[in-house]
Parts: structure tokens; sequence; C-alpha cells
């Protein structure tokens, strides 16, 4: 008899945690994504250490530092989408928006990350005209484009997708980033 009700209390713990987590997931659903607009965003913490230096270690410190970021996308209709990313870091470092803490009780600056609008024709697909603040609408590795750093102006990319063993896409990039305006 004891161990018929364990099964049975087992079973039914069992069920309540799926309909919690099922709860959750819709929970979760229908924050990330409110009318037309989805929402993403992530806060990093870290320490970094430096070692080295002279004998008597007098430049090993340590550094915390953190990120945070806030991201919203939308997609107006079959033609138009955009999105804005705001995110934390010295306004006046365009390639990291990592904040270190320091100074003590001083504020610390959240600035615009990206905000830009895509459009891309029905009737031409391969064509998307983007204008704003983005990311790099071509493939780059770390190695040639530092990822963190988002132009700024008008792009417009003509890419059409291959299907060869040698090469899956064949894509036209032109820019005009504007570095300073007189």
């Amino acid at each position: 008899q004891a161990s018929a009700n364990l099964v049975e209390t087992k079973a039914s713990a069992s069920r309540a945690d799926q309909a919690t987590a099922n709860k959750l997931q819709g929970v979760e659903a229908s924050l990330n994504k409110i009318g037309p607009f989805n929402f993403s965003g992530d806060l990093r913490l870290r320490d970094e250490p430096f070692f080295g230096g002279p004998a008597d270690q007098s430049q090993v410190r340590n550094r915390l530092r953190y990120r945070l970021r806030f991201n919203a996308t939308t997609k107006l209709n079959d033609d138009i989408n955009g999105g804005l990313s705001l995110a934390s870091g010295d306004i006046n470092d365009p390639i990291s928006s990592n904040q270190t803490v320091n100074q003590f009780y001083t504020r610390k600056s959240i600035g615009i990350d990206k905000a830009f609008i895509n459009y891309n024709p029905h009737y031409l697909k391969p064509l998307t005209l983007t204008g704003g603040k983005f990311a790099y609408p071509w493939y780059n590795t770390e190695l040639t484009w530092d990822r963190d750093l988002n132009p700024e102006g008008l792009a417009q990319t003509l890419a059409f997708d291959l299907k060869t063993p040698v090469l899956n896409r064949l894509a036209l990039v032109g820019f005009e980033l504007p570095f300073a305006e007189v």
C-alpha cells in the first residue's frame, strides 16, 4: 500500500512540475514577443586579472567589468523590419560595450548600439536596403572586422543563393558610411 501511494505521489509531482514548466514557457514566450516586437538582452559580469610586470608584482591587479545589452526587433510587414539595441559602456569607445566598475558611485552610461531599418522588397528578394546604425551586412570574422563596432549610414546588398559545391552565396554590398558631418 505504501509503495503504491509513493508511486502515485511521484506521478502527481511529475505532472505538477510539467504544468509549472509549461506555464513558465508560456510566460517567457509572451514576454519575449509583445505585438510585432521581439525583445532580448543579456548581462555579463567578469573579473579580468592582470599578471606579470616587475618582480615586486606592483602591476598585478584585477578589474571587474560588466556588459548590459537590450535588443528590440520588429517586422512591420513582409518588406520592412528593423531594430534597436542599447548597450552599456564608455560612450567614447566604439568597439566595446564593457563597463569597468570603478570610481565608486558614478553613474554609468548606456548608449545606442544599433538603430536600423531594413527594406527588402517582395518583388526583388535578393535586394536589401539598410539605413541607420546596423550590424555589418557582409560576412566577416573577428580577424577582419570587430563585431562590436557597428557602422552607421546606408548599405545596399544584392545577394544570390547559389546551389553549387564551391560557392553558396554571391553578394554585392555597397555602403555609404559618413565619418564626420561638416
